[in-house]
Parts: structure tokens; sequence; C-alpha cells
């Protein structure tokens, strides 16, 4: 291809239509007496897959446990999934890979700094950047975007309830633990106008429920490393989003445990990780 020369004339780029979730751009041209306008629609939409991992996705099952995607299982490497589980969608191997962790937009949306550990016992509100690691303990709810630069933990203690309204993002591990008939909820909350992720960690997180826990988690878990869940006795897990790991995914499912992972339920807790272009059209 070769480029032609034209005359001189005027270019412009408005945007009709401009909002969260979509937007159209006019590019407009002129070269004297003629005029020309071309229109594109750009849509933002969440992430629909189940889960989604850079490695090898393990469902595994024992002793009457097992559970439910509701979506696609897309993995980097290798697929497992026994048959306990339903997969409502597809089972694939990709070359692509899920979005890295991006700790730093989080970091902007926080309001306050805290200098090395914290610990938090009850409720706790706040939009904090802490320097080391948090260790949330006890009952109660935790509201707001929390970004550890080191580790976070939740131990969530017997019989106690345990929410988080928000995010809670680590730069390194996360560890979750409910322990022997313990709940909670954790629910993703909408900042600046963007829903954002509900668990972030850029290294690996671990999830384990003890025994006849119940536990629901609405919004996207994401992980730079790999994501494991321990289901050990008669635990109901149920995820209203997306799990991406760019490392492995390995859930375990035994002793009538029974894990849920919704995608469609979730479609409203999961940011926009894809942009699709459609409608395009000469005016």
């Amino acid at each position: 291809m070769t480029d032609k020369t034209l005359g001189p004339g005027q270019f412009s780029v408005t945007y009709p239509t401009l909002n969260a979730s979509d937007a159209v751009i006019r590019v407009t041209a002129q070269v004297g007496n003629s005029e020309r306008q071309i229109e594109q629609t750009v849509e933002r939409s969440g992430f629909n897959n189940g889960t989604f991992s850079g490695g090898d996705t393990d469902l595994n099952e024992s002793q009457s446990g097992g559970g439910t995607v509701v979506g696609d299982v897309v993995c980097g490497a290798s697929c497992s999934v026994d048959a306990g589980y339903n997969v409502t969608g597809t089972t694939s191997t990709t070359s692509a890979t899920p979005p890295p962790v991006d700790l730093n937009s989080l970091i902007a949306l926080t309001t306050s700094t805290h200098s090395g550990n914290l610990t938090i016992n009850g409720n706790y509100t706040d939009n904090v950047h802490v320097t080391g690691d948090v260790t949330i303990t006890d009952t109660g709810t935790v509201t707001g975007v929390i970004v550890a630069d080191g580790d976070v933990s939740v131990d969530a203690d017997h019989t106690g309830t345990r929410d988080v309204s928000g995010t809670l993002a680590a730069g390194g591990n996360m560890i979750i633990d409910y322990k022997q008939t313990s709940s909670g909820t954790m629910t993703a909350q909408s900042v600046g106008g963007v829903i954002r992720p509900l668990l972030v960690a850029a290294g690996n997180l671990r999830m384990t429920f003890h025994q006849q826990t119940t536990v629901t988690f609405q919004g996207a878990i994401h992980a730079g490393g790999d994501i494991e869940f321990d289901l050990r006795q008669d635990d109901i897990i149920v995820i209203e989003g997306s799990i991406m790991a760019g490392g492995d995914i390995d859930i375990d499912s035994k002793q009538q445990t029974n894990i849920t992972i919704d995608s469609v339920a979730g479609s409203n807790y999961v940011p926009p990780y894809t942009v699709k272009l459609t409608s395009w059209k000469e005016i």
C-alpha cells in the first residue's frame, strides 16, 4: 500500500455517546468540498468465563463432593474436571492469558495510608493503602478498598460471620480461612462508576473451609499466581462472578461439600475486562 497525498483539509473526532459501558466514536474528514463521516461503537463487558487459568485447572471431588460451573472453563495448559462437577459451558485450552494483576489502579482509589502491618478485629471502614501485611480476624464487616503491599489473611472464627463489602488486595499472597460453622458474604462494590474486583493477590490465593461453612463471594477473584479452594466437609460455597489465575486453579471438594461458580449471576459484580467493537458505519 502506498500513501496518497491529499489537499489541505480538516479532521476531527467526537463522541456522540460516552459512558462507562459503551461509546460511539465519530470521525469526520473534510478535503475541499468533500466530507466523510464514519462511526464506530465500542462496548465494554464483563468477563464471562467461570474460570480462566494461565496454567492447569483441576476441579477435584471425592466422597460426594462436587459443584457447578455456570459458564466456561478455560485453561492455559490442561483442564481436568471430575464427574461430580457440572459445567454448563465449554471446557477448553487457549493460548490467551488472563489479564495481569493491577494493584496500582486499586492503590489510586485509597484515601489514606497505614505504615506497617494492620490488624482488623470487628467492623472496619476505610479506603486504605497498607505498607505491610493485613490480618483480619474475629467477626464483623470490612468496608472499603484495602490494599496491602504484603500479604492479606482473613481468619473467620468458629460459628462467627465475617463479611467484606469492597475490595481486598495483596501485593503478596492471600489466605482466607473459614473455621467450623462460620459464614460470610463478600461483595464487590462500584468505585468511581466502575465495579472493582473483589479479591486480588499478586501472588497466590488460598481459601480453606473447614466444616459446615456457608460463604458467598460476589465479584471477581484474581491472582497473579495460583488459586486453591479446599472444601473439607459439608461446606456450601457460592461464587457469583469469575475466578482468574495467572498460574493454576485447583478446587478440591470433599465429603458432601458443594461449590457453585456462576458467571451469569455474577455479571453485575465483575469488572469490564473485555472490549468489543460493533456497528461500524458510514454516515
